[in-house]
């Protein structure tokens, strides 16, 4: 048997089971308190934060990225077609389709979907995109705008992404590969960065 608690300096202690042991609720309940006697509350909680974001979105690796605006979102790209890429809120979780999504995201907390392109459909079976991704950041009044891949941003050929992409300055998109995740912010205060996970697993990242 296996047992111990977030925050300890040994995270578990062992002990052989025989046909007939008796360890009682009191002994076990002794062990894990006398963590918390030792103070360990800081570490425990930084533990603790690890797994809810191992349960909520697959990886424990989040990354805070400072803006220029004064709302909080957590962004989700996730490389998997059953894995979920989101928007979060303080009010809302905004699901995303298969492909990239350029989204603007206010002050009051808002999310906006701008313009949504099925990149693993080649664009000669779809329909024209109506603007590129530039043009529209560049007309509408959002200071923070967002792109976020799906599932997988390049299936077949990287022309499939061009249309959205290539009147932009992102760089890292023409790199990507299959089932990449990929999340682009650009604040128009500051700079633009891109961001590129592991095949198959999910990025997130925290605006604060």
């Amino acid at each position: 048997m296996s047992y111990g608690a977030l925050g300890a300096d040994e995270p578990f202690k062992r002990l052989a089971l025989r046909e007939k042991i008796h360890f009682s609720k009191y002994q076990l309940e002794e062990e894990l308190l006398a963590y918390k006697a030792r103070g360990a509350g800081k570490l425990y909680a930084e533990q603790r934060q690890q797994l809810l974001f191992l349960d909520r979105y697959g990886t424990a690796d989040v990354i805070d990225y400072d803006s220029s605006i004064n709302s909080s979102f957590t962004l989700v790209s996730s490389s998997s077609p059953s894995g979920n890429s989101r928007i979060e809120t303080g009010t809302s979780d905004m699901e995303l389709s298969r492909g990239l999504t350029l989204i603007g995201l206010g002050n009051d907390q808002s999310a906006v979907v701008l313009q949504h392109q099925d990149t693993c459909e080649p664009y000669r079976h779809q329909e024209p995109l109506v603007d590129s991704f530039q043009n529209i950041m560049n007309r509408e009044s959002f200071q923070v705008f967002a792109v976020i891949a799906h599932d997988s941003a390049w299936c077949r050929d990287k022309e499939d992404m061009r249309p959205a992409l290539e009147s932009t300055n992102l760089e890292a998109w023409q790199t990507l590969e299959f089932r990449v995740p990929y999340i682009a912010i650009i604040d128009k205060n500051r700079t633009q960065q891109e961001f590129l996970g592991s095949p198959n697993e999910s990025l997130v990242i925290r605006i604060n």
